[in-house]
């Protein structure tokens, strides 16, 4: 059966767009929430580099303090088995308050490997996005809030 020409391009249009959505994520993003008081925004930034390294984050380029953004390097755990293993990123952002209080918003982007053939080697990997780790976003915030001191609301 043959296309008529008519319909070739909205028929192409098509077939491109249902190949795009693959590359989607279809994850909601999971941002954990708190604040933070220190009197230095440099302190603010030292520690959350050293956080992101005590967690296994490289740090790189990825931490601007005239945005307030950060954003770590891909922590990698490779697994000889798809679908285990996985990479992770930590993204922050702080916004400024008043008298030296901040809104940190923290999330930790997952993916993992779907290659079969070699899971083990990194230039062969297919990375496909995966939940947020939320658990690992809620331990980079006590991090934080720990090196820099401050009230912790006692649970109990």
């Amino acid at each position: 059966m043959r296309v008529p020409r008519s319909m070739a391009a909205p028929l192409l249009v098509l077939c491109a767009l249902f190949g795009a959505c693959e590359s989607v994520n279809r994850y909601p993003e999971v941002w954990e929430v708190d604040e933070i008081a220190t009197d230095s925004q440099r302190v603010l930034w030292e520690v959350t580099a050293m956080s992101f390294q005590k967690h296994g984050f490289p740090t790189g380029t990825g931490l601007d303090p005239s945005s307030m953004v950060a954003v770590s390097g891909w922590r990698y755990d490779l697994a000889p088995f798809r679908g285990k293993g996985f990479r992770e990123r930590a993204h922050v952002t702080y916004e400024l308050l008043e008298d030296g209080r901040y809104n940190v918003h923290l999330r930790v982007q997952h993916e993992n490997n779907m290659d079969m053939v070699r899971p083990l080697d990194l230039s062969y990997a297919d990375w496909k996005p995966a939940p947020d780790n939320g658990v690992e976003a809620k331990l980079l915030i006590l991090r934080i809030k720990s090196w820099i001191g401050g009230d912790f609301p006692m649970q109990g």
